[in-house]
């Protein structure tokens, strides 16, 4: 008997994980986020994720994509906090691009220093 009580349970909890939508919103910027969509007024598209409760202006957005129920989903409508800065961002999702490496002038002009002191120097003819 408690056999068939477990696997009901669990069952039951399989259904329930696989009740939720995952949607992709896609931005300008590259920005991937997905979760669940809560609210989408024509203005602004407010997306429940596994970190928290974003808003994103549409002007911000380049594609909403609708996506398959999934378990994955479920944890983000179930487990979401408001306030979270964090994106939902799931590795591979994101264009893949080159990094941008800033230096500080401190930086640069000591590599300028050691890039010039290993090439050899024209001499000027005497």
């Amino acid at each position: 008997m408690d056999s068939v009580r477990v696997l009901c349970t669990f069952l039951l909890l399989g259904l329930l994980a696989t009740s939720a939508r995952a949607d992709k919103i896609l931005l300008k910027n590259g920005g991937v986020f997905e979760g669940v969509i809560i609210k989408d007024d024509g203005k602004n598209v407010t997306l429940r994720t596994e970190h928290g409760t974003i808003t994103f202006r549409h002007k911000q957005i380049v594609e909403i994509r609708k996506g398959p129920w999934s378990p994955a989903s479920a944890k983000a409508k179930d487990g979401a906090k408001d306030g979270a800065k964090d994106s939902a961002r799931r590795p591979g999702t994101a264009p893949k691009k080159k990094p941008t490496v800033r230096r500080t002038s401190a930086k640069r002009s000591s590599r300028r220093k050691a890039s010039s002191s290993s090439r050899a120097k024209p001499r000027k003819p005497t």
